[in-house]
């Protein structure tokens, strides 16, 4: 094994290389910081999100039930409709026959 010599020149490289590495440290956390707010914003609107959903499927869970009562009374009043119409059909031809 041979032992190198510190010479100024080799620790001049090492200081500039821990230069550096201390530089590029120093953007790694920034960055980590940086993407740590970004991933909670993102857990934040996702969590709007999904009650947005929620809120969404409730009113349209609302909506088919009022679209549902209407459907079931339009049938109602169809039905009734056409029973006068039946009823008014009848009396027509009643008459018609009482008068021809």
């Amino acid at each position: 094994m041979t032992v190198e010599r510190w010479t100024d020149e080799r620790l001049d490289r090492l200081a500039t290389t821990v230069a550096e590495n201390s530089e590029q440290i120093a953007r790694n956390g920034e960055q980590i910081r940086e993407l740590r707010e970004l991933f909670s914003e993102m857990r934040s609107s996702q969590a709007m999100l999904q009650q947005e959903q929620s809120e969404a499927s409730r009113q349209f869970m609302h909506m088919i039930g009022i679209i549902s009562q209407q459907q079931s009374e339009i049938a109602g009043l169809r039905t009734e409709t056409n029973r006068m119409l039946d009823i008014l059909i009848n009396q027509r031809q009643g008459e018609d026959d009482e008068g021809g």
